[in-house]
């Protein structure tokens, strides 16, 4: 039901016409040229500009006579104001309406007998005060003093001008500006976004706090500049404070302590209390207490152990990195040690195996043709002999490291590389001799005993088979699969006996 609707029904239900608090004369009409430019006439609206608002000619009539009742007096028509029972009703020049109520009901109405002469100064004086309390109230009242209504702006100094009314009855603006708030509401919304998108993409770039205005801290302070509290904002701070920590642990694992150190202080310069920043303090403090005694006992070593202790350390490292599957970081490691100690032969041959395992034979063979000068040559023989083995040429391998060979004594992994390969070959004859030598001059090396043990079973020599066992068993307490097949070797060799852990 429209607005006019609703007022012919409130008036009808009403029955007898109420009497208005005081009746207004009726005075001369605005001049008739202006009403027309206005689509009204002096007698009313004027059928097209009524049509265009809604309105039928017969819910006009109607709402005249109902409206000429209750003024008791002869209906205004154009654009004035319509006084019922303390209510105005602002008719615009696009036909429509505007409801004014007064802010409080006087009910000492007084006849202030003004003069008519087509403007009234009291009631101006009203409608410019009641819209100077509009806006200190945060009503809508837009630039030039006028009221929004959709698309139709009612102007205030044309209400005073042109409407009689009760001047003891200040207007109240009933309907607000819900488009424009909802508008505004929505640019503010689209303003926050466009920030947590800025600062979501430096937090992302690792632009936590530099450069200057340009940062995911700044970003997100300006967010809740604008709106204290906003969860997303306070959720990208704690992730700033947890980008620094991360950053900082990296540090500390490559042994980085100056920038591991720089990383946390800062952290802690813009979050003072974050708990995982605050933490990494004695763990830094740790790290460079070791660093500082690392670096008293390099002073006090000689060269050769300084080497051995630091190819020792690189050894370590690379061997987890190979379980947890980073070949690349184990690479990256033994190759640093090897520019630092070109002669340190466990950290080429470990290269060596990593790239044989890689089926990169090529890098391999130019690693070992690189440490031709500073490794001995019946170290580097060992290597080639492996690679060929890799590549499948057995005899050349075996060829290469019979051609000379060292004293077993000052060499024992050299002949055990060769014993092997007899092995692989299903040369027993000479692996069991060669594994009997090297048990005897190392008793406590358990692979030693191992191979011995495997040559003489294939040799259908049972009984130096199982001796070669039974001394093989107690060394390989921590590997299971090994410790299963000797027993079971042993209860085949026809040895019932429960052995002991």
């Amino acid at each position: 039901m429209s607005l006019m609707q609703q007022m012919l029904q409130d008036l009808q239900d009403r029955g007898a016409s109420p009497k208005p608090s005081k009746t207004i004369e009726p005075r001369p009409g605005p001049d008739d040229s202006r009403l027309n430019s206005l689509g009204c006439n002096s007698s009313g609206l004027s059928n097209s500009s009524f049509n265009n608002s809604g309105f039928n000619n017969s819910s006009f009539n109607n709402f005249g006579s109902l409206a000429s009742k209750a003024f008791k007096g002869p209906f205004i028509g154009g654009c004035v104001a319509l006084v019922l029972v303390g209510s105005a009703l602002v008719l615009d020049h696009g036909g429509l309406m505007h409801m004014v109520e007064p802010r409080h009901q006087d009910t000492g109405h007084r006849d202030t007998g003004h003069q008519d002469t087509g403007h009234s100064g009291l009631f101006k004086e009203s409608i410019m005060a009641e819209k100077n309390a509009l806006e200190a109230e945060g009503e809508s009242i837009v630039e030039g003093g006028g009221i929004v209504e959709g698309a139709s702006v009612v102007s205030v100094d044309a209400l005073a001008n042109d409407v009689p009314r009760n001047e003891s009855a200040p207007l109240k603006v009933v309907d607000s500006l819900p488009k424009a708030r909802d508008e505004s509401a929505l640019r503010f919304a689209q303003a926050l976004e466009r920030l947590l998108s800025q600062a979501a993409f430096a937090l992302d770039h690792d632009r936590l706090t530099v450069p200057e205005g340009n940062n995911a801290y700044s970003l997100y302070q300006e967010v809740l500049r604008l709106e204290p509290g906003n969860l997303k904002a306070l959720a990208g701070m704690q992730a700033i404070a947890t980008r620094y920590e991360a950053l900082a642990k990296n540090a500390l694992m490559s042994e980085n302590f100056l920038r591991a150190e720089r990383l946390i202080e800062r952290g802690l310069s813009f979050f003072p209390g974050d708990a995982g920043l605050l933490a990494l303090r004695p763990v830094l403090k740790v790290h460079q207490e070791e660093k500082d005694t690392v670096a008293t006992i390099e002073r006090q070593v000689s060269p050769e152990t300084q080497q051995r202790l630091d190819t020792h350390a690189a050894l370590v490292y690379a061997r987890e990195q190979v379980d947890n599957g980073n070949w690349v970081k184990a690479l990256g490691r033994l190759e640093a040690l090897l520019l630092k100690y070109p002669s340190a032969f466990e950290a080429l041959e470990y290269v060596v195996d990593l790239y044989v395992k890689a089926d990169d034979s090529a890098s391999a063979l130019t690693l070992i043709e690189h440490a031709r000068d500073v490794i001995p040559e019946v170290k580097l023989r060992q290597l080639d002999a492996r690679v060929l083995l890799h590549l499948g040429q057995s005899n050349k391998a075996i060829a290469l490291l019979e051609a000379n060979l060292p004293p077993l004594q000052q060499h024992h992994d050299y002949y055990s590389l060769l014993a092997g390969m007899y092995q692989t070959l299903g040369i027993y004859e000479k692996s069991a001799l060669i594994y009997e030598r090297l048990a005897a001059d190392a008793p406590s090396n358990g692979r030693y005993w191992l191979g011995l043990a495997i040559a003489y079973d294939a040799l259908s020599e049972f009984t130096e088979a199982r001796r070669a066992f039974l001394r093989a068993r107690p060394f390989h307490q921590g590997q299971a699969d090994i410790r299963a097949y000797i027993d079971q070797r042993l209860a085949a060799l026809g040895n019932h006996y429960h052995f002991s852990q």
